[in-house]
C-alpha cells in the first residue's frame, strides 16, 4: 500500500505512523491524486525516488508529483507546464505543504539533466516531447510516464525501445497504464 496520503485543504486529518502528507487545494480536476494516471505516478515517486533525486515533472498540473517527490528526499524540484494558471495552483500547494526551494517555469528548455523525470500528459504529447525528456535524463537516469491508454501501448512502447531506453516497470489500472523506463547510457 502507499503511505502518502493526500488530502484537500479543507479536510482535517492526522497522518497515521509512517504516512506521508500531501495538502493541496485542487482547483482543477486533474491532479487531486485519485485519477488512475496520478495514482501510477505517486507510487513510482515512492518506489523509486531518493534522496538527493533532481526531478523534473512535465506538466505538473497541481505539483502533487514535486511535492511527493520532496517528501521522499528529492533535493531539486522544477515543475513545467504550459498553463499559467496550473503553475499558479502548482505553486500554492507547494507552499501549503512548506516547500519553497523549487522551480517552475513554462518551458524546459535549459540544459540541465535530471535523475528522474515525471510526464503524467496525454499520449500524444508525450510523443512529441519524448526525444527532449530522454535529453534531460541523466545517465542511469528514471522516465516515470502516465497518461497513456491501454490501446496505444504498443506503439508507446515502440518509442521507448527506439530511444534505448529499458522498460523496468509496467503499470496497469482502469485502462490507463504507467512506465518506469531507465536510461543506461
Amino acid at each position: 500500500g502507499c503511505s502518502l496520503v493526500v488530502r484537500p485543504i479543507w479536510e482535517e486529518y492526522t497522518p497515521k505512523y509512517g504516512e506521508k502528507l500531501i495538502v493541496i487545494d485542487p482547483k482543477m480536476a486533474f491532479g487531486t491524486g485519485t485519477h488512475a494516471t496520478t495514482a501510477h505516478c505517486l507510487r513510482f515517486v515512492e518506489k523509486y525516488v531518493k534522496v538527493g533525486d533532481r526531478v523534473l515533472d512535465i506538466g505538473t498540473g497541481s505539483s502533487i508529483l514535486l511535492v511527493a517527490s520532496k517528501l521522499f528526499g528529492a533535493s531539486k524540484l522544477i515543475g513545467v507546464d504550459i498553463d499559467e494558471e496550473a503553475l499558479l495552483s502548482a505553486e500554492e500547494n507547494l507552499k501549503l505543504n512548506g516547500i519553497s526551494d523549487y522551480e517552475l517555469s513554462t518551458s524546459f528548455s535549459d540544459s540541465r539533466s535530471y535523475d528522474v523525470v515525471i510526464a503524467n500528459i496525454i499520449c500524444e504529447v508525450l510523443i512529441d516531447l519524448f526525444n527532449s525528456m530522454v535529453n534531460k535524463m541523466q545517465k542511469n537516469g528514471l522516465l516515470f510516464l502516465s497518461g497513456i491508454l491501454i490501446e496505444k501501448t504498443g506503439k508507446m512502447e515502440a518509442i521507448i525501445l527506439h530511444s534505448k531506453l529499458e522498460i523496468v516497470e509496467k503499470s496497469i489500472e482502469d485502462g490507463w497504464v504507467g512506465y518506469v523506463c531507465k536510461k543506461s547510457y
